[in-house]
């Protein structure tokens, strides 16, 4: 998902506007799949996805969202007043612990195979669809819980809020969906 100019909305970027485009299509995201999860979780359920892998771990009855620990403690700092830039995904390496073997390069984020929506990297994965089921029912989906937190933040701006603060209003509202291995929110 990006601009007609070929900016990608999930990709942190390497600039400043990037980087605000980045934060601001996740609070996005994070409004939209808060408004409407019971819609993305109805769009995976079927018998076969249910039950899958002991019905215990995929799809979970809750959708949530996995921006990786680093962006969740970015998103606090925005809630909590804070600018929008300041997130930097930086890739790292890890230590294969081994002297005949180069350390390996890393995602910026831990990359959690399970979670129903974890970015990796340049995008979100929407992982809950069953194997045998036809995505294009649940890829509407998540365009139109994109399009309804986009929506969401242009009725803020329209408002008069400034960008920071309505960035910041969806985030407060919705941060209870990004879950990166903490306890669950109680708001369900």
């Amino acid at each position: 998902m990006g601009t007609d100019t070929g900016l990608n909305f999930f990709h942190p970027g390497k600039n400043d506007q990037e980087r605000e485009l980045y934060v601001t299509a996740v609070a996005c995201l994070t409004a939209g799949l808060n408004a409407h999860n019971d819609l993305v979780r109805s769009a995976v359920a079927c018998a076969g996805n249910d039950f899958r892998l002991g019905a215990q771990e995929a799809p979970p009855a809750i959708m949530s969202l996995y921006p990786g620990p680093g962006f969740e403690a970015h998103v606090e700092t925005i809630v909590k007043g804070g600018p929008l830039l300041g997130y930097e995904a930086k890739k790292s390496f890890a230590d294969v612990k081994s002297r005949s073997a180069m350390p390996a390069e890393t995602n910026a984020e831990d990359r959690n195979r399970t979670a129903p929506f974890p970015w990796c990297g340049n995008r979100f994965e929407f992982r809950a669809v069953g194997s045998s089921q036809n995505c294009a029912f649940p890829v509407a989906v998540c365009n139109t819980i994109m399009a309804s937190g986009m929506a969401k933040l242009s009725k803020l701006i329209e408002g008069g809020t400034n960008h920071r603060d309505a960035v910041a209003a969806l985030f407060l509202e919705a941060k209870h969906v990004i879950f990166t291995g903490k306890q669950p929110s109680s708001n369900y």
